[in-house]
């Protein structure tokens, strides 16, 4: 199991510690170093469409409306693509949206939490991932 902190994000307002897994994405033509925001709380993986295809993953023409829970919609294409977790040191194919540039990519429940154990402690600002033992 990896122990890891929760990473710091200011505004000019607030400050907030937010689980962000470093993991890195293959595609065909390379390999992308990623920090994922680890979203509980959301369905499916996003990651913008730019970013995928500068690794030559293909988008098929499937589209996901998606609604956030302030409310607001996106549509995203479906994409399979290898998600490495270098603090496992394992990886999984993970089906991900490709959305609009300009949104923050994140891991949602979609894959990470069928291949991972996640629990999060956020007293102590620490989050924590292991293989599941239950892999699909």
């Amino acid at each position: 199991m990896s122990v890891l902190n929760y990473t710091e994000l200011a505004t000019t307002e607030r400050r907030y510690f937010m689980p962000l897994l470093s993991v890195r994405l293959r595609g065909p033509e390379g390999l992308l170093p990623l920090r994922l925001l680890v979203d509980s709380g959301a369905a499916e993986s996003i990651v913008p469409e730019a970013l995928l295809r500068q690794i030559g993953v293909e988008i098929s023409d499937e589209k996901v409306r998606l609604e956030a829970a302030s409310g607001s919609q996106m549509v995203g294409r479906v994409a399979h693509v290898q998600i490495e977790v270098p603090a496992c040191g394992n990886h999984y194919v993970s089906r991900v949206l490709a959305v609009t540039d300009g949104i923050a990519p994140l891991l949602g429940h979609h894959d990470l939490f069928l291949n991972y154990w996640i629990g999060f402690n956020s007293s102590t600002r620490q989050f924590y991932v292991s293989p599941s033992r239950t892999r699909r």
